[in-house]
């Protein structure tokens, strides 16, 4: 009777643990290691937000010089636009020119 008594509380222990384990397991509690974990998370966002910002900072600078490029290049190419139209012009005034002069010695 004694025996089956030991073996009965013994069998009702090892239950009791094993079912108290997967308990815990399935309901991870907060303890040190989840505190822990909890930290690292928040320096990573904090580390993640900085980069960000960082990155945007570098963007807005990249894109500040490219529009400046790109106005520069719109300058040069205006320019170089009315070059060439006062260039076509001076052409077209010594081809009219050189006809005049043919056909007047013609």
């Amino acid at each position: 009777m004694t025996l089956a008594l030991t073996t009965a509380f013994l069998g009702a222990l090892l239950i009791g643990w094993t079912l108290h384990w997967v308990f815990s397991r399935l309901n991870r509690k907060a303890g040190p290691r989840s505190i822990k974990q909890t930290a690292l998370l928040v320096e990573r966002v904090q580390d993640a937000e900085e980069a960000r910002l960082a990155a945007e900072a570098k963007l807005q600078s990249v894109e500040r010089d490219l529009n400046a490029r790109i106005a520069q290049m719109q300058a040069e190419i205006d320019a170089a636009h009315e070059s060439l139209e006062t260039a076509r012009d001076e052409t077209e005034q010594i081809r009219a020119a050189y006809r005049d002069s043919s056909v007047a010695s013609s």
